[in-house]
């Protein structure tokens, strides 16, 4: 039996490298690996191979990294603000199923010029402090649109490049 030792966050990716992902076994972060009962001899001795090179201590990929960045600036949602109509100032959900809200609404816009409410003006939209704001027409909420997609492009440009720097989540509109 080999010693135990903590498992850090490079462990998948070795394995990964290995060609060992997908095989019915698990681990935990205090290093206990259970292994499925299909698992062969070989296949026990390859992630035993690799538990054993396993550096708990060394740092992650930058691509986790970077991932990690992205998450935290999405969860964080976007500070709009605006002169026009500051009642539309606020913070707004920018998680994947609200970036696909905005752009069905948007595409609704471009093809329809009115909103999915059925008019052009007064699209209350929510917030993620379980408020709401109202778009008084379709060219404010376009130009919300244009600001987050931009915004949400930007961030996912610096996953790309492996950076943590993700720009700052702010628009005025």
């Amino acid at each position: 039996m080999m010693a135990q030792k903590a498992i850090g966050p490079t462990f998948p990716a070795e394995l990964a490298a290995a060609g060992l992902i997908g095989l019915p076994f698990s681990w935990d972060p205090a290093g206990d690996i259970i292994f499925g009962a299909a698992m062969t001899t070989a296949q026990i001795a390859a992630v035993e191979a690799v538990y054993a090179a396993h550096n708990p201590d060394a740092p992650p990929p930058a691509a986790q990294l970077a991932a990690a960045a992205y998450d935290a600036w999405i969860g964080a949602g976007l500070t709009v603000t605006s002169i026009g109509t500051p009642a539309l100032a606020g913070v707004y959900a920018i998680d994947p199923q609200t970036q696909s809200d905005i752009a069905v609404e948007a595409q609704f816009i471009s093809t329809f010029s009115e909103f999915t409410n059925g008019g052009t003006v007064d699209l209350l939209w929510p917030l993620p402090n379980d408020s709401e704001v109202t778009f008084p027409t379709t060219v404010a909420f376009m130009a919300f649109a244009k600001g987050a997609g931009q915004k949400v492009a930007a961030a996912k440009a610096a996953i790309v490049q492996g950076s943590t720097v993700m720009p700052a989540a702010t628009i005025a509109i």
